[in-house]
């Protein structure tokens, strides 16, 4: 089974704190798509806070079969969500989701009912599937504590934030898919440690041992990040973000560093910190 989920984040908009190139042209983001479907990657994460990542999404799905798209609620009253879910599958040129989450919980908390409406919408069979993308561990506390059953969740994870890894076995042990991102924490991972900016400062000793390790192991960092997460046998699926073709291909090409990733899984483990400023992205500065 390909545990890749090709997140579509940089096709609609700019992101990612290592990116400097933008979002990636229509035409490019097409070939990617095509390329990693090809490979065997079937699952495609989008949200309609990704700009026109759906719309590009949609453009690709006209030729393709069996393949699952997963989006994101945008921030909506609750009766607005039958209407929302129509125009993107409409946009998406499919009839069915493989599923669908929510997005921004604080809208959640405001109003449960967004919930209801989001099983009404699985009830109809528009989505297989229901759940959550969340930011942080309370949230999921405050899930458990209403005893809202949902199908899947979405939770970053990566070898510096590991702060939802003592949820995985009770999670499977309630039939969820656990699905992570942010396994490079946004290009963070990639940084060059001396030319970290003061709010990054407290990650400067976890992310020279990370390039350590990759260095006395002949193994890029972006493989040992990523393997990290997709040997994780608690783990269903990783939502990888794409900067460009050549980026897609060497993500394709991870298994080639796996007994290199062996080698150092225990003090990848290690490298764990849990300053918020730090693993959290929406408390980092704005440009």
């Amino acid at each position: 089974m390909n545990k890749t989920i090709l997140g579509t984040a940089q096709f609609g908009m700019d992101y990612g704190i290592n990116n400097s190139r933008g979002r990636i042209p229509k035409k490019e983001a097409l070939t990617i798509l095509s390329e990693a479907y090809e490979a065997g990657i079937d699952t495609y994460d989008t949200a309609y806070a990704y700009g026109e990542s759906q719309q590009i999404l949609g453009e690709f799905m006209i030729t393709r079969k069996n393949v699952n798209v997963i989006t994101k609620l945008p921030v909506c009253e609750p009766a607005s969500v039958p209407n929302i879910i129509d125009k993107g599958l409409s946009t998406l040129r499919i009839e069915r989701l493989y599923g669908c989450l929510i997005h921004d919980f604080k809208a959640f908390k405001k109003d449960n009912r967004i919930w209801d409406e989001l099983e009404k919408v699985k009830a109809q069979g528009k989505t297989g599937k229901i759940g959550f993308s969340l930011y942080a561990p309370q949230e999921l506390e405050y899930i458990f504590q209403r005893n809202i059953h949902f199908d899947i969740v979405q939770l970053p994870f990566s070898v510096l934030d590991q702060r939802f890894s003592g949820y995985f076995q009770g999670l499977k042990e309630r039939g969820v898919e656990i699905h992570v991102r942010s396994v490079f924490l946004q290009g963070l991972l990639f940084k060059d440690p001396d030319k970290l900016g003061p709010p990054f400062i407290p990650a400067k000793n976890q992310i020279t041992r990370l390039r350590h390790f990759a260095d006395e192991n002949g193994a890029p960092v972006f493989s040992l990040c990523l393997n990290f997460a997709l040997t994780n046998e608690l783990i269903d699926k990783v939502v990888v973000g794409i900067d460009n073709i050549s980026h897609l291909r060497e993500i394709l090409n991870v298994n080639s560093f796996l007994s290199a990733y062996r080698g150092v899984k225990q003090g990848l483990s290690e490298l764990k910190i849990t300053d918020e400023q730090v693993i959290v992205p929406s408390n980092w500065p704005k440009a």
